[in-house]
């Protein structure tokens, strides 16, 4: 003879075989799906698009670490590209008609480069070129070639 220990124990157990019944109806739905979907040519071509997707993504990694270590190389060569110039034109007498005297700078972003300054005065031309290392120079600067390094300076946006 079977001897329950709780008056609810029927009804537990209704309740669970009800949950079990459920869950296996529920299971062989999504089964029945699933071998429709894989079924013939439709499964082969879902795994080969899969892969194919794996292997272009693989491409991609591969492909991003090159481009970063190209432009960590441009990066390099840029820092030390003349690319902050300057121009001033000045009149080197006054009393001449027109400035054409001129001293330009042509510097990188860390401030080294030159100075190439001419003079026009009356009969001659004098041409002056002066080494620039980090916005300094070693010789004697004019006022007018400080005044294009203070400017070249000024453009010097390091955005990288």
């Amino acid at each position: 003879m079977i001897t329950l220990l709780s008056p609810y124990e029927p009804y537990l157990i209704a309740a669970l075989l009800i949950f079990f019944l459920l869950t296996l109806i529920q299971m062989l739905v999504l089964q029945r799906r699933l071998s429709t979907f894989m079924k013939g040519k439709i499964a082969k071509d879902f795994e080969g698009i899969i892969l194919e997707t794996l292997d272009k993504v693989h491409t991609l990694e591969n492909n991003d670490t090159k481009i970063q270590t190209s432009i960590d190389e441009i990066r390099k060569r840029l820092s030390t590209s003349l690319r902050n110039a300057s121009l001033l034109r000045f009149k080197a007498i006054e009393g001449t008609a027109s400035n054409q005297s001129f001293s330009i700078a042509l510097l990188d972003e860390l401030g080294n480069g030159l100075v190439i300054s001419s003079l026009h005065v009356r009969d001659r031309i004098s041409i002056y070129g002066k080494k620039i290392t980090q916005w300094k120079s070693e010789v004697e600067l004019t006022e007018e070639e400080k005044e294009v390094i203070k400017e070249s300076k000024g453009k010097n946006s390091s955005q990288f």
